[in-house]
This record gives structure tokens, sequence and C-alpha cells, in this order.
């Protein structure tokens, strides 16, 4: 037994002697030659290049193995082969394939222009079946983010002569995968409709062929997660929080159960608000009224930060650099209010060193420079660089951007990069609309918003309809002088065909004007119009008022504007107000003198939750000749006044002639009062209502001698009650008025059901 085993011990050690012996020999084997096969488009030396082993010197299989693998990982073989003969190495190589072809088949609902955009596997390049199965997940992608999740792509190659592969990639489209239902839990303070029109995403229904946004998208959940906290947030939720956002398959795989389960918190008020200051010299009460913020004011982080905006712009215009404002805010739960101490400190001693701005090929460097408030050499501020950016991306100009900085020539500068991506700014548009009033329109528009790289704007428009055709020119400098001032001019001629009189019109104007704003939320213009107009087409059967006007004359006018409106970008999100205010002067040359003052106030507020929105405007107008008589060209009609009556159709009337023909008013008044509410299941449609009660009157005549009497000028209320109908569709905002009610005059032309729509393509 012992002696069987020194036998095995002898025979383990002679066998692990001779292994060793070969490898030995092996590692210290010296080629004399390499030899390369199969290659035809790469050449010999760059595949020497990656063996990199050397002639007639010791190599080792480590080394020989490594070569071999520094050639696989270059993915220009299909296939790598390397063997060793009689110190000769031979390395046999399959190249991959040329592609002659890419097409993709099986793609009904994205076209080939779109999708091959996506895919980096060209004809005239090398096949690569990893690129391949990446472009076969982009255009897989592709197709999830329009709701077609099942979405098969398969990367089919197809062999041709001369080592050349047709790339084809087999689509599968699938279905579309709907939203079937947005639920929500944690809500407490608004219902499920309410948060459901927050969210871009929409649940699918009967409706769905006309609309889009009811597609599951992950792109547009990530959306609406933002959205909700936006929503919370500006409304005084200070501790909400969106703990998840789950999307469930149904069992038949056709649709999808989205549920957002958020923590809401409660709603926060502003409480005590003052101001400090921990810079020597500066009283701080100077700057309490450019807060913009009351006690019992919804807190809201978007009010606070412009506050903070609006107090250090102050302070800088007043020559106090470096000042910052820190926010310290002390949270009251016993009354759930939030007192705000806007601390006035001094910040770092930073400056801007440049401004540095690439990737604008076109686009003229001053035009993006407009949108700083700060050059180089002024002090550093964060907040006004992200003012700036916000207003950059407002042109349009190019693609979201975002401003980045980095430490400049010393401690105390920065530098600020913006690298810019440009889009086109030329647009082809038309459109089309139609108004139960007006008939059918359309218009078509050719527009540069960015003319020759300078910001400016030209346009040429077109506008018909069943009544009425004008043709407009545009010009817009937004920059004028390089200050915050808009220069516009605009040429246009307008003929009217008009259905509801016995007479046509036409005008044409010269309009330069001015605007400027007047405040974060205001306004205004000034303006010239230099033209004619007249009356085209009247008869003898028209009121003597008509007759009696020339069939032209010469228009000049000088105005001015207001406009106020907080409804969108006010201090209350769920509530604003809008203030219209102009006059306008007719002389200097012009056929008639007068002054004709305009105005209006409106107002709107969500109310339960949001589940209801009143809205009322009050409007009026003032025509005041200075010379002679009113023209039936300047007075008005208050064609936008009461729903339930015809355009042009109430007002002065003179009963003696046979036309009959409305002659407007030198004074207008209107009140317009609205509820509108969601519709149950219809509001996921984009469908909503709304109740209107509207009264007003036009009245007042320089002269009151009709064809065959006396004219009745005097105030007459008309009023008209009735419902709303508000229709988002695909192709445009639907709405319909329905007026059964109306207060009127006998010749007064009712209306019952009014419809209008538009689009634009």
């Amino acid at each position: 037994m012992r002696i069987g085993k020194i036998i095995y011990t002898a025979t383990l050690s002679l066998i692990l002697i001779f292994l060793l012996s070969s490898f030995t020999l092996r590692a210290d084997t010296s080629f004399s030659s390499i030899e390369v096969n199969g290659n035809y488009r790469i050449e010999t030396s760059t595949i020497l290049s990656y063996v990199d082993i050397p002639i007639n010197s010791k190599v080792t299989d480590d080394e020989i193995n490594a070569a071999l693998q520094r050639l696989v990982a270059t993915d220009l073989f299909e296939n790598v082969e390397l063997n060793v003969d009689n110190n000769v190495i031979r390395i046999v190589v399959k190249e991959f394939p040329m592609i002659n072809e890419v097409s993709i088949e099986g793609n009904d609902h994205l076209d080939d222009e779109k999708l091959s955009d996506l895919i980096s596997s060209k004809p005239l390049k090398v096949y690569n079946s990893k690129l391949a199965e990446s472009d076969a997940d982009k255009i897989a992608e592709a197709y999830s983010s329009v709701g077609r999740i099942a979405a098969d792509v398969k990367p089919v190659i197809i062999r041709r002569s001369d080592n050349r592969v047709d790339l084809v990639f087999e689509v599968f489209e699938g279905k579309v995968v709907e939203v079937k239902r947005l639920s929500f839990v944690g809500n407490r303070n608004f219902s499920d409709n309410r948060l459901r029109r927050v969210l871009e995403t929409k649940q699918a229904g009967i409706l769905r062929q006309f609309r889009t946004n009811d597609v599951y998208s992950e792109d547009r959940i990530e959306l609406d997660k933002q959205l909700l906290s936006d929503f919370y947030s500006s409304r005084g939720f200070i501790d909400f929080k969106l703990l998840s956002a789950t999307s469930a398959l149904t069992r038949q795989r056709d649709g999808f159960f989205v549920t957002f389960k958020i923590e809401e918190g409660f709603s926060y008020s502003i409480g005590n608000v003052k101001i400090t200051s921990k810079i020597d010299g500066i009283n701080s009460s100077d700057f309490l009224p450019f807060l913009g913020i009351k006690s019992g004011m919804v807190f809201s982080p978007t009010v606070v930060d412009a506050a903070m905006v609006r107090v250090e712009k102050i302070a800088s215009d007043q020559g106090l650099n470096f000042v910052r404002v820190n926010p310290i805010i002390d949270r009251q739960n016993e009354t759930r209010t939030l007192d705000i101490n806007f601390e006035l400190v001094r910040g770092p001693r930073i400056f801007v060193e440049r401004i540095d701005i690439k990737g604008n090929s076109n686009t003229l460097d001053r035009v993006i420079r407009q949108q700083f408030d700060t050059v180089e050499g002024d002090p550093f501020n964060p907040r006004q660089i992200r003012l700036a950016a916000a207003r950059i991306n407002a042109l349009r100009f190019f693609k979201p951007i975002n401003i980045e900085t980095r430490p400049g020539s010393d401690d105390q500068k920065v530098i600020i990069d913006l690298e810019v991506e440009e889009v086109p700014t030329g647009s082809l548009t038309f459109g089309a609309s139609y108004g139960q009033s007006v008939g059918l329109g359309g218009n078509l528009k050719i527009e540069q918003r960015n003319l020759l790289g300078r910001g400016q704007r030209l346009s040429l428009a077109f506008d018909t309809s069943a009544n009425s055709k004008t043709t407009s020119i545009g010009f817009g400098e937004p920059k004028f002088l390089g200050r915050d001032l808009g220069f516009d001019i605009d040429l246009f001629n307008t003929n009217t065909d008009n259905q509801f009189a016995a007479y046509d019109t036409n005008s044409y104007a010269f309009r330069p004007s001015l605007n400027f704003p007047v405040s974060a939320n205001a306004e205004s213009s000034v303006f010239m119009s230099f033209g004619g107009k007249g009356l085209l087409n009247v008869t003898s059967d028209s009121s003597k008022l008509i007759t009696d006007e020339p069939a032209s004359q010469s228009a000049s006018v000088v105005g001015v504007s207001y406009k106020y409106d907080t409804r969108r970008r006010g201090l209350n999100p769920d509530a604003g107000v809008k203030l219209n205010f102009s006059q306008e002067y007719a002389g200097f040359g012009s056929a008639r003198t007068y002054l004709k003052t305009n105005g209006l106030i409106g107002g709107q507020i969500d109310t339960l939750n949001g589940n209801l929105t009143l809205v009322g405007e009050i409007e009026g107008g003032r025509l005041q000749s200075l010379s002679g008589s009113s023209s039936v060209l300047d007075r008005y009609f208050g064609d936008s006044g009461i729903k339930g009556l015809q355009y042009h159709g109430w007002g002065p009337r003179d009963l003696g002639a046979v036309n009959n023909d409305a002659l407007g008013g030198n004074l207008y008044a209107a009140l317009r009062l609205e509820a509108r509410f969601p519709i149950g299941f219809l509001e996921s449609y984009g469908i909503s209502g709304a109740s209107f009660f509207d009264t007003g009157s036009v009245w007042g005549l320089d002269s009151t001698t009709g064809s065959s009497g006396t004219i009745d000028d005097s105030m007459i209320l008309r009023s008209g009650f009735g419902f709303s109908l508000f229709w988002k569709t695909v192709i445009g905002p639907l709405r319909i008025n329905y007026a059964p009610i109306v207060s009127k005059q006998s010749y007064d032309t009712r209306q019952l059901l009014d419809l209008t729509i538009s689009t634009q393509f």
C-alpha cells in the first residue's frame, strides 16, 4: 500500500514537471512572422498595430491572448481567429459587412424620416450588430413615447454580394396603451376631478379619437409630478409630498391605471411681514413698500422669490451693490401662518468678469446679451442670472438653455457660460375659424421672428371670412435703441362685405407704435395711425345719417393704451384682475376730429376648491365729436357685448329708412357675468360648461334726424341669459352659446345659438 502511494506521488510529480517545462518552452517562443488573412477593407498594417507582437523576440502566452482580445475589442470584425504554427502567427479575420441600404418596415404611425433621424446605422457604414440592436431600442422608445409601449423592433440583415448587407428594422407597432384611470390617494382638500385638471395627462374615454394626451407616456407623468407640486406649493401647502406615482397595466394589457399617492399637509398663509437690515447705513423701512406682500395672503415660494428680486433690484438701482435678501421664515403651527423677516445682508463681493456665449451661429450676440440686466464688471447676482435664462428661453430662438458659472481670473470674479442651440424661427401658419356671426374664415401668415439674427419680427398675413378680407404687413423691434422698448410698424388694408348692413366698408392705415412695460403685470403703448376709410355700395334706401357721409375720408389718429393683467402672473393663483384703457385723438388732417375713450375692468376667481370659476367684466366707451357729427365707421355697435343678440344687431336704428340699418352709438356700456363649472365625466375630455348673464346698451347720436322722422337714441338696456359649452378639441377651442332668455327691442335681431371655433396648423 505504501509502495503504491510512493509510485502515485512520483507519477504526479513527473507529469507536473513535464507541464511546467512545456509551458516554459511556449512562453519563451519567438516568432519569425505574422500572417493576416481575410481582410479586404482594413489594412494589414492597421491589424498588426492592434496585435502589437514583436518579431524574433520572446513572447508569452498571456501576450498572445492579449493581442487576440485587442483585435476583438475593436468591433471591426465579425470573427477573429489566431493560430500559432511553426513559429508563425496566422490571423484569420472576417470583416463586418458594409451596409448597403437601411429600411424600416411596418411603421404606420411614425414616418420613416422621424425614425431614421434616431438611428446611427447608415448606408456605406460598417454593419455592427450591437449598434443595430441599440437602434432598434431607440425606435421602440419612440413608440413608447406615443403610448405604444408594446412595440417590438427587430433588426434583420439580408446578405448581398461583395460582403454587403441590407439592414431592415421590422416594426410591430402594437396598440396604443391609454390611461384608463387617473386617481389620487391622500387628497383631502381637492377632489380628484380638480387635480385631474392640473395634470397634462388625461383619462381615455369615448372621445379618445379627438385627443392625444390620454396616451400613456412616462415623460408626461414626470411632468405631471412637477405640476402637482407646483399646484400645491402655490396654494400654501408647504408640507406637500408626492409619495409615489405608480402605473399598473390592466389585465388585458391595453391600458394603465395611474395613481398618485400624496400627502397634502395644511395650507399656510403669510403672517407678520417685516424687513430688517444688517448693513450699516441702509434704512430697511424704505424697502418695505416694494415687497408687495401682505399679511393674510396665501404663502407661495414664487411670491416670496419675486419680492426678493424686487428689493434687490431697487437696492442695485440706488447704487447699493452686493445687497442680498435673506428670507427668515418663522412657522406658527397654531395659526398656520408663516412670519417672514426679509433680512438685508451684504453678499459676497463677486463681480462678473465676462459672459461667454456659444452656439449662436445666426443670432447676434447683442440679442442674447440684451436679456441680461448684468454686464461685464457688474456685481454678480444669481437671481438676476436665472431671470435672464427665463427671458432667453421666452424668445423661442433656441432650445431650452441653462446658464452655468465658473471661477474667473481671481476669487472675486466669475465667468458666465451660455451655450445655445438655435431652432428655426421662420414659420408658415395656416388657420381656420368659424363663427355663426362671421361665417367660415381662414388665415395665412408668413413670419420670421428673428430677422437676420437681430431678434426682429417681420410678418405678412392674409385674413378672410365670409364678410371681410384683411391684408397686413408687420415689423417689430423688441429692443428699440437698446432699451426695454418695443417698436412696431403695421400696414393693413381691410375690405368688408357686410352681411349685417346694406353697405360695405374699406379702411387702410400705416400704424407705428411704441410699447413698454410699466410693471411686472402692466404694459403701455403710444401709437399713431395714418390712413383712410370709407363707405362702399351705399344705396338711397339707407338712413340719411349714412347717405350723408362722404364715400371716403382721411383718418389720422394718435393714442395711448394701458393694460394690466394679474390673472396668470399675479400673487394669487386662484384670482386675478385685468384692466384695459385706451384713448385716441383723431385730428392732424383727419376728416373728422374726435376723442374716443375705451375702458374695461374684469376679474375672475376660483371658488369651491377650483370647481367653480366666477368671471365678471364691465366695459364702456365714449366717442366725443370735436367737429361735426360722428361717423358710422367710428361709432360703437357693442359687437361683443350681449350674447343672444346678433352682431350689429342692436342699438339705435333709423326705422324710417327702408334698409333699417343699425347706426351704432357714441356711448356704449356692458356688464358680463359668467360662472364656469365642470360637467361630470365630460370634464376629463376637456368639456366644461358655464351660465352667463349679459346686459348693456349702445346709445347717443350727434344727430337724430332720420329719413322720415326722429331716431330714438336713448339708453335702453338689453340683456341675455343662457348657457355655454366649452370644448378643448384637437383642432382648437370650441364655444357654443345658447341664450333662450333675452330682453330686447322689437327691432333688435336675435341669435339664439352662437358657435365659434378656431385652429392653427
